[in-house]
């Protein structure tokens, strides 16, 4: 039984996650050193938007030995982007191989 057929509920609920929780993650987090696993951050491409910093503050704070082999493994098993997402290209970027991989 769908107990929310309009979809209301869980829009609500998306947009509470995105304007509150990840605000307040991200500014207890700063100041402990915490961060919320990366594939529950919300990333806006929007420059005026609060979030829009927050793929280069993941990829800062994972450093750049942890996004190369991140991505050295997606290159490997990946190739062709296939388990990609939006989220995990802002985050880590796309590399060479996978375009040539077509």
């Amino acid at each position: 039984e769908d107990l929310d057929p309009t979809g209301y509920r869980r829009e609500f609920i998306t947009e509470a996650f995105k304007k509150e929780y990840c605000r307040l993650v991200r500014r207890v987090g700063e100041k402990y050193g915490l961060m919320c696993h990366w594939a529950k951050l919300e990333v806006s491409e929007d420059p005026n938007d609060a979030s829009a910093g927050v793929a280069e503050s993941v990829r800062a704070r994972l450093g750049p030995r942890v996004v190369n082999a991140y991505n050295a493994a997606r290159d490997l098993y990946d190739p062709k982007r296939v388990l990609s997402s939006p989220l995990v290209e802002q985050v880590f970027g796309s590399s060479s191989s996978a375009s040539n991989q077509e």
